[in-house]
């Protein structure tokens, strides 16, 4: 009886095991399919990005150049500053939500260069001057404006005159 008892304690065992895994499978493969089906659930940065030409695009460039100093680095310096100039693009093809988002960006340029300005600050000078840096840069600041101004409108930013001293 005893070992009647231990092999059906092993069969429910196995038995509970086996629909644990198939509910899991399960519920991976749904999730999967629902992303893949609609893929704006994804992070700004995560979903296909449509093509658009100049003429659909309208640019907001900060007035100044983001100047600050740089987080310490491998030679334990703090002293290093950067100097990074910024733009933003917009997508302008819906041109009702276009018109009054450009607006909220204009308006809200302060908010744009103190974002842009915690993103450069936390680099260090080993950091801003890889050759990747640019691509870095713009991949953080599109990433966190999108999440702060919650759309999707802003289609790229633009990162040049990176120095660094």
């Amino acid at each position: 009886m005893d070992k009647s008892k231990a092999m059906m304690i092993i069969i429910i065992v196995l038995l509970v095991a086996l629909i644990g895994t198939v509910a899991f499978v399960s519920f991976y493969m749904m999730s999967f399919l629902k992303n893949a089906q609609n893929p704006s659930t994804g992070t700004p940065s995560e979903q296909v990005v449509q093509h658009l030409t100049p003429d659909q695009l309208s640019t907001v460039k900060l007035s100044e150049p983001i100047v600050t100093n740089l987080a310490a680095g491998l030679d334990g310096k703090t002293s290093h500053m950067a100097s990074v100039s910024i733009s933003v693009l917009v997508d302008m093809t819906d041109k009702k939500n276009s018109e009054a988002f450009l607006n909220t960006l204009n308006a809200n340029q302060d908010i744009i260069s103190d974002i842009c300005l915690g993103i450069i600050r936390s680099m260090t000078k080993d950091e801003i001057d890889r050759a990747d840096s640019q691509a870095i840069l713009k991949k953080d600041v599109l990433d966190a404006l999108r999440e702060t101004f919650e759309s999707n409108l802003i289609y790229e930013v633009l990162v040049s005159n990176i120095k660094s001293t």
